[in-house]
């Protein structure tokens, strides 16, 4: 299903989690035209949120999937 997202929000946003070290990118291909494409990879693979007495807390786990860097 294709998605109303503008293509500068889509940048926007994977430099943002590059940024944070969530993504990073997996290879590049290059397209039929020659174009250089970046594949992107979650570097979360996994995530837990509880809450304890009304205290949340989050933990990150690597992406173990083929992995290329840690968290």
């Amino acid at each position: 299903e294709e998605l109303k997202i503008s293509l500068s929000t889509v940048y926007k946003t994977l430099s943002n989690l590059e940024d944070l070290a969530l993504a990073e990118v997996d290879k590049y291909i290059i397209s039929p035209e020659g174009k250089k494409i970046k594949q992107y990879r979650s570097r979360i693979g996994k995530v837990e949120i509880t809450v304890d007495n009304l205290e949340p807390s989050l933990n990150l786990y690597p992406n173990t999937d083929n992995p290329k860097s840690s968290l």
